[in-house]
Order: C-alpha cells, then sequence, then structure tokens
C-alpha cells in the first residue's frame, strides 16, 4: 500500500496541478481522467453533498452532465469548475472562480486528477467529503461528552 500523503494546512492543494501521476491514483488515474474523464468527474461529484454543487452526490448526472457540456459548449469547463470551486470551499484552499474556470478550461484532465487527489487525502479513498474522519475545514469541532452527575 502506498503511503497517504497529509493534507495540506496552510491552504494550498496537498499536490501540484500538474502531479497527474502522483499519489493517490497514480498512473491509473492519470489514464482514467485522460480516457474517460466523464466517468472521473462522475467519481468525484458523487463524492459531493447533494444540492451543494451542480450534480452533487449523482454519478450518473455528473457523468451526463460532463458528457453535454463536452458536445454543446466544446468543453466541461462550467460544470467542473463548480465542483473545483466546491472542493476549494470546503477544504479551504485558496484561489478564485476565475482560475478554477481557467484550469479546468486548459487542462481538465489535470484539474480532474487534482480534486480527486485532494478528496481521497482529505477524506480518504472513496469516502464523500466531510464523511467521518474526513477533513473539512471550518467544519464544527468534536467535543467529548459531557458526564453525566450519578447519584
Amino acid at each position: 500500500m502506498a503511503a497517504q500523503m497529509p493534507p495540506a494546512t496552510n491552504g494550498t492543494w496537498s499536490t501540484g496541478f500538474c502531479d497527474c501521476c502522483a499519489a493517490p491514483g497514480g498512473w491509473s488515474r492519470c489514464c482514467y481522467s485522460g480516457w474517460c474523464p466523464c466517468l472521473l468527474a462522475g467519481d468525484n461529484f458523487a463524492r459531493m453533498e447533494p444540492n451543494a454543487v451542480m450534480c452533487g452526490g449523482s454519478w450518473g448526472g455528473a457523468c451526463l452532465t460532463y458528457c453535454a457540456a463536452e458536445m454543446c459548449i466544446g468543453g466541461p469547463c462550467i460544470p467542473q469548475m463548480m465542483g473545483r470551486s466546491y472542493i476549494r470551499r470546503k477544504f479551504g484552499i485558496q484561489g478564485s472562480e476565475f482560475e478554477d474556470f481557467m484550469l479546468t478550461w486548459c487542462c481538465s484532465p489535470c484539474a480532474l486528477c487534482q480534486e480527486a487527489r485532494e478528496i481521497d487525502i482529505r477524506c480518504g479513498a472513496g469516502q464523500p467529503i466531510g464523511a467521518s474522519g474526513g477533513v473539512v475545514m471550518g467544519s464544527p469541532a468534536m467535543h467529548a461528552p459531557v458526564p453525566m452527575a450519578t447519584k
């Protein structure tokens, strides 16, 4: 099993934009994003909260939206930008929607890989964003239960 990187805590992505073959995911995720980007987009969006972002929580809806955007407007940058912005906000990563748009427009597969790695690093492989154990910036802190007085 490959060693997993700790999540970045300084408002940055845990891995670089061009680190397509980095762990977690490695070469297989890089190939997946290049050859079947709508499927990786579906994987990423399925891990987002329903109703928090377009197609959040819906693998099929995200795949279809990604494909429709590719066919109708020549690229999936608008729906993917929305997902990328959601990930940034949830994890406290600095950036802007304009930057998200440009990165998804210039190299959608690289952006998909980075987004998938970030979710894996911060939440665990296959876990939804905000699942138990996932690091979500701005989430309420867990407190120990208050002991009850006994007689």
